[in-house]
Order: structure tokens, then C-alpha cells, then sequence
């Protein structure tokens, strides 16, 4: 049963071992006011380790795409009105519009704790008066208040919880918001925007900045409703004692304030230069991970040692300034309760009023109460609210970053308009009126190309550019343009192949097509569905078939063809589980050539009107590149119109049409005869490796058929159960702390 399931899952192209969907079980209401749902992970925990499939299932509310899709809403709204008001946008005024309906009930918990707490002190010494001299409360009576203080203490210790219960709940939901919204964002950002934010930074916003919602949230009520309490205490302070106790409470806080508002703005600065720090050693420790094996390989791990323990000691001096501040925040409600309670006494006593235990301690509940919400919970309020504050700054800022013009959504209110993207309005005649010449092209009669309004059957031409200019630095600079007066059109159904030496543009004017490459002037027209194959292969975790599929359905046929043409059979039957083994870190490791075909597989299953081709045969050898070539690019992709960027210049015999690009601009244009009569110093070395790149292909081919048939195991044909590989899981220890961890001990 187990291997038909498996085969079943495998020919539906999905993942073996997925969970299945479990459903969420509702608690009863005794069940939801005692926290009892909690108990049965607890006890398995107890029992044994607690696996994924034993926690509690979260509820639909805190679905990703689903929160992120509801602050989203709020945030473009943010952005609209922003750009009407003239002004920026702010995060902070979008999360208050889209959350704080969804807040307010906590506001119930803490003034009910507020209230209950302030209650408490009336209590007690209604119930000190039962041991005084002249007391007639009956013991009836002073029962009922003890019992009325035991309640009021679990009534508010039950709040409490339910309280930090609703908040963590809370605050969940708006960091899945947030870190959706990033994820979004991150997809639709141009390639200028990604090059200027390093992956240290994005961690850190999806970690640490995220993270500082909770402490937020925590206290944000508390900024309105300590005022209120305060102000209720004072009264029954001033009804207990008259105007003594004043004298001690607002000395003391007069004294205090300056040095926590100082504090509490300071802790601002510190959180800002945490976060810069850390977002440093967070790339450099990204950096050094990239290039782990130069580092290796040269010997300099002790240096990089270093280098690593120095940004992270320059990380751990702004954390020691947080902590620092964080605990003069409690060692001023130490000092404050103490000194005020030392001056109401002695301004108690010297003027004449009889000091007793029904006044005294009430005054120390109600001082109690004052001190810790002006000392600790205020200035905490404070502080955390202004730690979230940049948070969301620099979120708000990531969020801001320029994005594709073909999938922009955010409007461009942070640079302005003066920047000009892509404009795929066409006119009369599907482009701009103009003379379409590269800038050293040899025109002949032959050749020159005619008014682009006079030109016929427009739709034969998917790919037109018209004097494009095109830059990755700023738009207004136009010294540093990468792509320069580029105009060119691609016929449809046709392979056109682009040469050019190293750094000339090749890659970035496929960038250009993708509308990764912002435009600063010209027009450019693509019509088709487009499908890219990088430069650089990438693999994510997960089967060979996976990767190729790419999200797609899985069509066997198609499938079976696209692997052939692409050379990856016999690879296929060196891996231990054929195309349904796993890659990555705990995969088969792959040569360059095989990753780079796995990626070509990739771009060429999925079905499109262009095919954008990055050097897809510079890692592979003069065999598998011939028969790449001839089998997926001539043959496979002989119906579609395909753009070429190659080096290997001996196949440009077969290309339709080529494109030389030198420093960014069109040097040649034409077809391989064209070219050749042109005279240019570049037809000439397109001579030499032309006959090069002829006769060693000649001589080796025959070697890759001996080659492909000594690797062949099974036939291709034959039919067998196919088994998936599974990913284990990742080793854990369990066990108790021991004492000598807790001790500093190794």
C-alpha cells in the first residue's frame, strides 16, 4: 500500500510525507476560561517529545495569505492617501486603522486588572480596622472581606493571564501580517531595490524587528489607563491621609521623571544602533557563509574568527546600553516605592498625625500601585512603544523600495515621478516613429531597416525595442547607462542569438525583457508569455522532478520529451532515486552541468511565447552543448521565438538572426551570412572559432554516443514502480539541563 501511494504521489508531482490537514478541535467554555486546552501537550511533553502533529491546530484567523491580504488592503489605502495629502505614508497610521477594533477588548482585561487593584487597598483596611481597639466589625464581616481580597486576587490573576493570552494572540496576528507583507513585497521589488537590501537586513526585519510588536502591545493600553488610575489612587490616597502624602510622592517624582523621560528617549537611540549593528553582522556572517569555501580553502578561518568576534562584540556593546536601561527602569521602582513611603511618614510625623496600621499600610498598597506604573510600566510603555515605532520605520522603508513596473502596485511617493519605467503604451503602428538603427551597424540596401509605421504584419515582431536607454544606477544620470540607443525587434518563431564580449550587456538585456532592467528612455513592446533560464542555475530543496516542474502539472509525455532534449536521462539514472531524488543540503550533490540543464529543464517545461535563454551552455562540455543545442533549442523550441546569449559562437551558423552587443550598445546586427561580409574585426573572430568550434565538434561526437550508451543501465522505456526519496528528520537531542550548564560549566 505504501509503495502505490507513493507512486501515486510521485505521478501527480507532489510531495511524498506530506501531513495530513488535521482539524481543529473547539474547547468548551470551563475549558477556555481555565486554560485546560493546553494540557494535553503538556502532558505528552511529559511523557515523551512533543512532535509537530501533538500541537494545538491554529485557527483560520492566522492564516498568512489571509492576514496578509487584510493588511495589505489597509496599507495601499495608507499609500493612496499618502500620495494625495502629499506627504509619506506611514505603517504605523495603516496598522492603527486596520487593528485597532480588534485591540479594544483587551483595554476590558486592564482596566479590570486596574480597577480590582485599586480596589484592593479599600479592602484591606476595612479589614484592619476588625483588630483595633474600638473596632465593631463582626468576624462574619471581616471574613467577607478576606474572602472578597482572595477573590479580587484570583478574578485579577485570571485576567492577567487571559490578558497575555489575547495579546501574544494579537501580536501574532499582525507579525504574520507584517512578514507577509514583506514576503509580498519582496516579490514584486525591482532587481535595483534587491541589490540594495542585503539579506542580513530582511532576517533581521522578519526576526528581531517583528518581534518587538509583543513588548508593544503588552503595554500600549497602558499608556491611557495608568493616567487614569493614578489619578483615581491619588483621591483615595488624599480621602485617607489628607495632603501628607503628596509631599513624599511628588518630591520623589519630580526627581525621577527627568531621568526616565531621558531614559525612555535614549532607549529609542539604542534600538536604532542595535539594529544597525546587527543587520551588519548578520551580512557579514552571509557573506562569510557564501564564500566558506575560499575561506577554507586558503586557510584564513582564524582572521575571518576575528573579524566575525569583533562585529559581534560591536553587537553586544549597544545590547549591554538596552539591558543597562532596561534595569534602571526596576531599580527606580525599588528606590521610588522606599523613598516616598519614607517621606509620607516623615512628613506624617511632623505634623502631628497619629501614625496606626489602618493608614499606613493602605498608603503603601496605594504608593505601591503609583510607583510601579510611573516608574516601570509607564516608562516600559514608553520605551517599547518607541522601539515598535522604529521597527516600523525600517520596515516602512523596506516596503517603500521600487518595484517592477509590469507588477507594481505600491505608487511611487518616496522618489517621486520623475523617474520614467517602462511605457508599453503603443501607437500608431505598435511603436514609437522612428528609424530603427543599432549605433555601428553597416547599413546596406539590403538591411536598413524601413519606418517602423510603414512596416507590415506588426505582430510578426513579439520583442521591439525603439532607442532604448536603460541603466541600473539612478535614472536622471545618464553617464552611467548599461544598455545605450538599443533598437532592435525579434521576428516571431525564431531563434535570435546575442554575442558580445564579457561585461558588453548581454545579460542585462535580458533583464531588459524581463522588466527587471528600468528604462530611462525609448519604448519597448512584448507581447507572449516569457520563460528565463539565469545565468547562474539555482535548485531549491526538494526532488529533481520538483525542480523542474516548478509548481506546474505534471504531464508525462511533455515531461519525459523535455529531460531528453534537455540530457538529463542519463543523468537521472545515476541518482539513487532517478528524478524523484532530493537536492540541496541533505540531497545527491550535482555537478555545474547538471544543475544548469536541471535549470534549462526548468524554463523550457513551461510552456510560453518566448524563451529567454542566459548562457545555458557554458557549463556543460562540447558534446552535451551540441546536443543541447540541436535537440532543445533548434528542436524542441523550433516553434517559439527564442533569444540566445551565448559564447559558443560556433552555433551562430544556425541562428536566425544575431545581435553583437559591445559596452552596452548594438555594435552588429544581421544574420551569419550578413555578419561575415561586414569586414569588422568581430567577424573575424567569428571566422576562427567558427571553424574551431566546427571541427571539434566533428571529432567529438561519436565520443558522446559511446559515451551516453556506457551510462545507460535500463532501457528509457521501461516501466517500474518509482519510489520517492523522503527527507529525514533532523537529529535532536532531549533530556534535562544540567546543573553544570547552569553553573557557567562546559
Amino acid at each position: 500500500m505504501m509503495d502505490k501511494s507513493n507512486k501515486n504521489t510521485a505521478s501527480n508531482g507532489t510531495a511524498v510525507g506530506e501531513p495530513k490537514e488535521r482539524v481543529r478541535k473547539k474547547p468548551n467554555i470551563l475549558s477556555r476560561i481555565f486554560v485546560w486546552w493546553i494540557f494535553p501537550v503538556l502532558i505528552t511533553g511529559n511523557k515523551r517529545d512533543v512532535e509537530e502533529d501533538d500541537l494545538i491546530v491554529p485557527s483560520k484567523k492566522f492564516n498568512s495569505e489571509r492576514q496578509g491580504e487584510y493588511f495589505e488592503r489597509y496599507w495601499f489605502e495608507e499609500v493612496a492617501i499618502a500620495e494625495r495629502e502629499d506627504r509619506d505614508p506611514s505603517l504605523w497610521k495603516a496598522m492603527r486603522r486596520a487593528y485597532w477594533l480588534q485591540y479594544m477588548p483587551g483595554a476590558i482585561f486592564v482596566l479590570l486588572i486596574s480597577g480590582l487593584r485599586t480596589a484592593q487597598p479599600l479592602l484591606f483596611s476595612q479589614l484592619l480596622s476588625y483588630w483595633s481597639v474600638d473596632s465593631e466589625m463582626s468576624q462574619q464581616d471581616a471574613g467577607l472581606y478576606a474572602l472578597a481580597m482572595l477573590g479580587i486576587n484570583f478574578i485579577t490573576m485570571m485576567c492577567t493571564h487571559h490578558n497575555n493570552l489575547f495579546v501574544m494572540r494579537f501580536s501574532m496576528k499582525v507579525k504574520i501580517a507584517a512578514s507577509s507583507l514583506l514576503f509580498r513585497k519582496l516579490l514584486r521589488m525591482s532587481q535595483v531595490s534587491v541589490g540594495d537590501v542585503a539579506g542580513g537586513k530582511l532576517v533581521n526585519l522578519l526576526s528581531n524587528d517583528v518581534a518587538r510588536f509583543d513588548y508593544a502591545f503588552m503595554f500600549l493600553h497602558y499608556l491611557w489607563v495608568v493616567p487614569l488610575q493614578v489619578g483615581v489612587v491619588l483621591y483615595f490616597v488624599y480621602d485617607a491621609a489628607g495632603w501628607a502624602p503628596y509631599v513624599g510622592l511628588f518630591g520623589v517624582i519630580i526627581l525621577i521623571m527627568p531621568l526616565q523621560a531621558g531614559l525612555t528617549k535614549l532607549t529609542g537611540v539604542v534600538r536604532r544602533m542595535t539594529a544597525k549593528r546587527t543587520d551588519k553582522r548578520i551580512k557579514l556572517m552571509s557573506e562569510i557563509i557564501n564564500g566558506i569555501q575560499v575561506i577554507k580553502m586558503y586557510a584564513w578561518e582564524k582572521p575571518f574568527q576575528l573579524v566575525v568576534k569583533a562585529a559581534r562584540a560591536y553587537e553586544m556593546s549597544a545590547l549591554r546600553k538596552s539591558i543597562f536601561i532596561r534595569s534602571m527602569f526596576l531599580g527606580f521602582m525599588l528606590f521610588t516605592e522606599r523613598s516616598v513611603m519614607f517621606l509620607t511618614v516623615l512628613t506624617l510625623a511632623l505634623t502631628g498625625n497619629m501614625i496606626s496600621a489602618t493608614l499606613i499600610y493602605p498608603i503603601q498598597q496605594y504608593f505601591g500601585i503609583i510607583t510601579m506604573n510611573v516608574t516601570l510600566i509607564l516608562p516600559m510603555a514608553f520605551a517599547s512603544f518607541s522601539e515598535m515605532l522604529i521597527s516600523l520605520e525600517r520596515i516602512q522603508g523596506f516596503l517603500l523600495l521600487d518595484e517592477r513596473s509590469d507588477i507594481q502596485i505600491t505608487p511611487k511617493v518616496v522618489n517621486g515621478a520623475g523617474s520614467k519605467l517602462f511605457n508599453n503604451s503603443k501607437k500608431e503602428g505598435g511603436l514609437e516613429t522612428g528609424i530603427v538603427l543599432p549605433t555601428k551597424y553597416s547599413p546596406t540596401e539590403a538591411n536598413i531597416a524601413r519606418p517602423m509605421q510603414d512596416e507590415p504584419n506588426m505582430a510578426d515582431y513579439p520583442v521591439q525595442l525603439n532607442k532604448v536607454n536603460a541603466t541600473w544606477a539612478d535614472l536622471n544620470d545618464n553617464k552611467e547607462m548599461t544598455l545605450k540607443n538599443i533598437s532592435l525587434r525579434v521576428r516571431k518563431n525564431k531563434l535570435c542569438a546575442v554575442i558580445g564580449p564579457v561585461g558588453s550587456g548581454k545579460t542585462s538585456l535580458l533583464q531588459l525583457l524581463l522588466r527587471e532592467l528600468p528604462v530611462t528612455s525609448g519604448n519597448l513592446s512584448i507581447s507572449g508569455t516569457v520563460s528565463y533560464a539565469s545565468q547562474e542555475p539555482w535548485l531549491f530543496p526538494a526532488t529533481v522532478r520538483e525542480n523542474i516542474l516548478f509548481g506546474l502539472e505534471y504531464n508525462v509525455a511533455k515531461y519525459k520529451e523535455v529531460c531528453k532534449v534537455c540530457s538529463l536521462l542519463p543523468d537521472f539514472k545515476q541518482f539513487p532515486y532517478g528524478d524523484l531524488s532530493l537536492v540541496g543540503e541533505r540531497g545527491v550533490s550535482l555537478s555545474g552541468g547538471q544543475r544548469a540543464r536541471i535549470n534549462l529543464a526548468r524554463a523550457v517545461y513551461r510552456e510560453a511565447d518566448i524563451y529567454l535563454l542566459d548562457d545555458p551552455l557554458s557549463a556543460v562540455d562540447a558534446n552535451v552543448g551540441r546536443q543541447l543545442f540541436d535537440g532543445c533549442i533548434k528542436g524542441y523550441l523550433s516553434g517559439k521565438t527564442c533569444i540566445l546569449v551565448t559564447h559558443q559562437i560556433h552555433y551562430l551558423k544556425a541562428a536566425d538572426f544575431i545581435v553583437v552587443l559591445n559596452e552596452g550598445s548594438v555594435e552588429n546586427m544581421g544574420s551569419y551570412d550578413e555578419l561575415m561580409k561586414t569586414g569588422t574585426e568581430f567577424s573575424m573572430l567569428l571566422s576562427d572559432q567558427a571553424s574551431e568550434g566546427s571541427d571539434t565538434d566533428k571529432k567529438e561526437r561519436p565520443a558522446m554516443m559511446r559515451g551516453i550508451s556506457k551510462m545507460s543501465v535500463k532501457s528509457d522505456d521501461e516501466e517500474g514502480e518509482e519510489k520517492v526519496q523522503v527527507l529525514e528528520a533532523e537529529e535532536r537531542q532531549s533530556g534535562s539541563l544540567k546543573w553544570a550548564m547552569c553553573l557557567g560549566g562546559t
